[in-house]
């Protein structure tokens, strides 16, 4: 019987965003395999007794193991490293790391009825493998159960390590609530060491417009056209979104919200039949953001 020697694990250059590594060290020969599995702190060092490993082989075989490590981050995400072969008897655990990329994200809210504002960030180095999401969640100025005030709307920065220096863009989201609708913005790529958010010109509401009933042409009808805006707004904001027997049923629109706009959304229809007539319909108001228009009534 011989033993591989006494191997002995250690963290290396690891950040601080670190929380723990888990370490699998595997020992294969032509008959035998052995593993061992440590968790490894970053807040603390562990006894070296508990850092150690040894291996009692049948006869002197080779001595190298493959060491596989995953890195546990405080937020939960894990990053796996990739394997590594080894015979040293000590074993650094070092992060791939080179850079830190920073995120400040400064609230900028003028409306009084913004209650929150809901910060979302993808950064993705699709070629190491490694991605990050984070988010966060703004709020304005209030009190706490002893009556003191608490200062909203405060600025944050978001911090994490990334391998390569050069990979600066990320994605982002910004969900802002007010007045009781809750408007999302689509996914914003950007570079910057910071953004802006809550402000006017991020503020919009997505609505989908449906045609049901008989075809068009079934229902006397040559095209649809539907005027929508939010409500409150004026007529000459609204968007037109039209309908021939070319077009899917159910279209999609952007519109850009004011701040204290009410709730919900308002819209006006305008039938083309096929004997040449027009017909015109009111201004209605619609609650949700699905507009339900009848082939049979335009």
């Amino acid at each position: 019987m011989s033993a591989l020697p006494l191997h002995e694990v250690e963290l290396g250059r690891v950040p601080d965003t670190i929380r723990d590594v888990d370490v699998t060290l595997d020992y294969k020969s032509d008959d035998f395999t052995a593993r061992h599995q440590l968790r490894l702190p970053k807040a603390q060092v562990l006894p070296v007794a508990q850092r150690r490993w040894q291996v009692r082989t049948r006869e002197d075989e080779g001595q190298q193991y493959q060491a596989t490590a995953v890195l546990t981050f405080d937020d939960g995400a894990v990053l796996p490293l990739p394997p590594v072969t080894s015979s040293e008897r000590l074993l650094r655990i070092d992060a791939p790391f080179t850079a830190t990329r920073q995120l400040l994200v400064q609230p900028a809210v003028t409306a009084p009825d913004v209650s929150a504002i809901t910060v979302e960030v993808i950064y993705d180095d699709e070629k190491a493998g490694y991605r990050r999401t984070f988010t966060r969640i703004f709020r304005p100025p209030t009190t706490d159960a002893a009556g003191n005030p608490v200062a909203g709307w405060q600025p944050e920065t978001l911090t994490w390590p990334i391998m390569d220096a050069t990979r600066q863009k990320l994605r982002y989201r910004v969900t802002t609530a007010a007045g009781g609708v809750v408007d999302a913005t689509d996914w914003a790529t950007t570079d910057e060491p910071s953004i802006v958010v809550g402000d006017v010109g991020a503020r919009r509401r997505n609505v989908e417009v449906r045609l049901i009933g008989p075809a068009l042409a079934e229902a006397g009808l040559d095209a649809v056209n539907v005027r929508v805006g939010v409500a409150g707004s004026a007529d000459g904001d609204a968007v037109s979104v039209f309908f021939d027997p070319s077009s899917p049923t159910a279209q999609s629109v952007s519109l850009p919200a004011a701040p204290g706009a009410p709730p919900g959304f308002r819209y006006q229809t305008t039938g083309f039949h096929t004997d040449g007539t027009q017909r015109q319909s009111a201004w209605l108001d619609a609650p949700n953001p699905l507009l339900v228009i009848s082939t049979r009534s335009v």
